[in-house]
């Protein structure tokens, strides 16, 4: 069976066709440039060109605020790599005056589950690590 990673970059590609730079590209290539790590088994973090393709793509996302408290962003990057099943992108909302940031999450279900638990540290919380 494919990897989950490759299986989502290789939907997304397809619906990209009409974009003369996705015409002929591979799935292979399209990994290292869409995901931040683009290793097949690790970390669903895409890139800000992967964001832009899910954008043109049309996949339905949830932003969340990204609220850290007690806890570098480093190690809820890892915790989230780790922890976090779906594509998610992780930006800084830049409308207004302080900016803010956010997460953006590419599954309806996790977003109900992180919705339930209030937010991203409690809903971390909850999860317990594969081994």
């Amino acid at each position: 069976m494919r990897k989950k990673k490759e299986k989502i970059t290789e939907i997304v590609l397809s619906n990209l066709k009409h974009i003369d730079t996705y015409a002929n590209i591979t799935v292979d290539k399209v990994l290292l440039r869409w995901w931040m790590t683009g290793r097949v088994s690790s970390g669903m973090r895409l890139t800000d060109e992967g964001k832009t393709c899910f954008e043109i793509a049309e996949i339905a996302h949830y932003d969340f605020d990204f609220n850290y408290k007690n806890k570098s962003p480093q190690d809820l990057i890892l915790e989230l790599n780790r922890k976090i099943t779906c594509p998610y992108y992780i930006g800084v909302n830049t409308e207004n005056k302080v900016k803010t940031a956010y997460l953006r999450l590419y599954d309806h279900k996790i977003a109900m589950m992180l919705s339930l638990y209030g937010n991203i540290l409690e809903y971390l919380n909850s999860i317990k690590e594969k081994k």
